[in-house]
């Protein structure tokens, strides 16, 4: 049976769709819990598989590893929140993620940092194609949702993310993202590991991310939480189930 295989950093991200799934079998693995349900999409079967790694480059690497080890899925996602770095997306936004680089990765004078290759996702197109084509159940479950608590209309976006370590919570921090990467549209704490590790195991991989806030001077823990709980959430796991059923049957590419 085919499997696809989901990451999320924090448990507000992933409540949702473990609703969504119910009844769900739990396996306790060596790092943490996976999260099982056999489902059917066009009448083939397949095993959605979901974690919650917990924030950071290291605790989704080794997620993602012992997921790809344990569960072999034949696609990797990851799925959660980012701050914006662009003055092109804005809160609510969905952001598919293309390609990804490590913002705060430094071999110093080893190499020119600008050397680092990126991430490409080879499924980006097909996610955001799957978007626009729901876009108008995303306009139900998502759009009015935004418009009516931050007063503007969300857009779907796809293009590049950055990653690294830290949150970035300030207006100085952000300034230099976006002079260091001026084709990023956001910035996480998980998904290049995610992709690194699916990239290492020739697995195809796959994300969207929600902007939930503009990291900068105005950021907001518990309004961002808040963000996630009350709103974010229903989005990703919808936009998560969407995803599986397009890339069951698809057999594995050049990851």
């Amino acid at each position: 049976m085919e499997t696809i295989g989901i990451i999320f950093a924090m448990e507000e991200e992933l409540s949702r769709l473990l609703e969504m799934i119910e009844p769900y079998k739990v396996i306790d693995g060596v790092l943490g819990r996976f999260f099982t349900r056999d489902l059917e999409h066009n009448g083939q079967q397949f095993r959605l598989v979901l974690t919650k790694s917990g924030m950071g480059k290291v605790r989704a690497a080794a997620h993602g590893t012992e997921m790809l080890v344990r569960f072999s899925p034949s696609v990797l996602m990851s799925f959660g929140l980012s701050g914006a770095v662009s003055d092109l997306v804005g809160i609510g936004d969905l952001v598919v993620v293309s390609s990804v680089l490590q913002h705060d990765f430094d071999l110093g004078s080893l190499t020119d940092l600008s050397h680092q290759l990126p991430k490409e996702s080879h499924l980006a197109e097909l996610m955001h194609e799957l978007l626009i084509e729901n876009s108008d159940e995303l306009e139900k479950i998502w759009s009015s949702r935004v418009s009516e608590n931050f007063g503007r209309k969300p857009e779907i976006h796809i293009g590049a993310a950055i990653t690294g370590d830290r949150l970035i919570t300030s207006n100085a921090e952000r300034a230099i993202l976006k002079d260091r990467f001026p084709g990023a549209l956001c910035v996480d704490m998980e998904i290049y590991s995610v992709a690194q590790v699916a990239k290492l195991a020739n697995t195809p991989w796959a994300g969207v991310k929600i902007i939930s806030d503009e990291a900068d001077d105005s950021f907001d823990p518990a309004q961002v939480l808040n963000f996630c709980t009350e709103h974010g959430s229903s989005v990703l796991a919808q936009v998560a189930m969407w995803s599986a059923g397009l890339f069951v049957g698809q057999s594995k590419q050049e990851a």
